[in-house]
């Protein structure tokens, strides 16, 4: 690279000569074409990675927010100087919370991300042929906001396994390790609950009506053997 600067220099003198060579003369319309071939090879990468980046932010903005949630409240908690609690215990909420909230909150969190998207999605004309909110809004279903945590916890169940099958400690010590995989277990218990829930019938204010009508019913009972 000695002289890059010379190079550089000597290079785009060379490219904007060709470019005014080439409106009156079309054999250097190749030549020009070779040379910005860098320029274009970029711009395509760059157009098709546009939407991979734009979506990853949007990805890492949502679950950065479902930890800030639990984070806000230990923060407070030691502000107001309760008894403190222990890091086991602190990674355990933190975790369970997080991923709780990534899917029960999933409608607002989504709002959030693109309210505050940096590709801001509702007035940008360059970003809109690209439909990132369509895109988005696929991305950050629930149902893919849910595998996504599932591939997760996957990964640290595997990674965490593997270094105490090795009697080591993957975080800082097997009491960490422990609340990872507590954790796991809780949202899969929460989940399980979710699934069911969609199944059962019960609704609350179905049952307050029916309970009503079964207390009105024997009072009207004991009013008429009353008569």
């Amino acid at each position: 690279m000695e002289n890059w600067k010379i190079k550089l220099i000597s290079y785009f003198s060379i490219v904007a000569l060709t470019y005014f060579l080439q409106k009156k003369f079309k054999i250097f319309q190749i030549l020009f074409q070779i040379l910005i071939l860098p320029f274009s090879i970029f711009f395509v990468v760059f157009a098709i990675g546009i939407p991979f980046l734009i979506l990853q932010m949007h990805l890492l903005i949502y679950f950065a927010l479902c930890f800030f949630i639990p984070s806000v409240f230990f923060q407070l908690y030691e502000y107001l100087q309760y008894p403190p609690i222990n890091i086991q215990l602190k990674v355990y909420v933190i975790l369970s919370f997080s991923v709780i909230c990534s899917v029960v909150f999933q409608k607002q969190i989504k709002y959030i991300v693109h309210t505050f998207s940096p590709a801001r999605l509702k007035t940008s004309e360059k970003l809109r042929p690209y439909k990132i909110g369509e895109l988005s809004d696929y991305l950050l279903s629930e149902s893919n906001i849910k595998f996504l945590v599932f591939i997760i916890y996957f990964v640290i169940i595997v990674c965490v396994n593997f270094y105490n099958f090795q009697n080591l400690s993957y975080y800082d010590s097997e009491k960490i390790d422990k609340a990872v995989l507590q954790s796991f277990v809780t949202y899969i218990a929460f989940d399980r609950i979710i699934s069911n829930l969609k199944q059962v019938e019960f609704k609350p204010s179905e049952m307050v009506k029916k309970m009503k009508n079964s207390i009105f019913n024997k009072m009207e009972q004991l009013d008429n053997i009353n008569k």
